[in-house]
């Protein structure tokens, strides 16, 4: 089954469109994970916002996966990986869609605009992008070469990881654990983080591809 995605706010963003090109500070963040007693977890929609201000950011756009739990079986078969909510502390499979791209947003400033081919980001070549250095259309990443693709530096078309390219192995959990894994192991108990700052609109949109 062809995967849908959840873009947040679009439909504003469409309407506010920059025709000039605009540096863009954000901070793009494909497939977020973070890390629990060593367990490897995505993160919540609802708690997007959550995984930004522990970067210390704020939260612009949010792209989820629609109906995640279904749809990571056949996206990622036989991987042992769950959804987090972080506010709730509790895995929330079936109940909950997963984030696949959120944009982190400097304290103080506003969420970059997208350029007149729908793209987020800097230096994307192609149109509907989200992230930096995409080259190719609908990816939602950044330094993707290809379409469709979701994560960071994938050669290719419809990963759904990082680091792929035609004909490598299926993805991994060691491939989804970046640096930018947040260890929620290390941060206070309870976490003193905001819930959602903003409530987003959000409008299914089919993947395209």
């Amino acid at each position: 089954m062809r995967s849908k995605i959840i873009v947040a706010a679009l439909l504003l963003a469409i309407g506010s469109t920059s025709q000039a090109a605009e540096i863009c500070n954000s901070k793009f963040f494909s497939l977020p994970t973070v890390s629990v007693d060593n367990v490897l977890l995505f993160v919540a929609e609802q708690s997007a916002p959550t995984f930004c201000s522990s970067k210390g950011f704020g939260t612009g756009l949010v792209v989820t996966l629609y109906n995640s739990s279904y749809e990571l079986q056949t996206l990622l078969p036989g991987m042992d990986i769950h959804i987090f909510d972080i506010l709730k502390w509790n895995t929330c499979d079936f109940e909950c869609d997963m984030t696949v791209f959120v944009e982190c947003v400097p304290q103080g400033q506003e969420r970059c605009p997208f350029d007149d081919k729908i793209n987020l980001g800097n230096n994307n070549v192609g149109e509907r992008n989200g992230g930096n250095n995409n080259t190719g259309n609908m990816n939602f990443g950044s330094n993707n070469l290809g379409n469709c693709n979701q994560g960071d530096n994938n050669t290719g078309r419809m990963f759904f990881c990082h680091n792929s390219h035609q004909g490598s192995n299926r993805c991994t959990l060691d491939m989804l654990r970046t640096a930018d894994t947040v260890d929620l192991s290390a941060l206070p108990i309870p976490i003193s983080l905001t819930a959602a700052a903003e409530t987003v609109k959000t409008v299914a949109v089919p993947a395209n591809c």
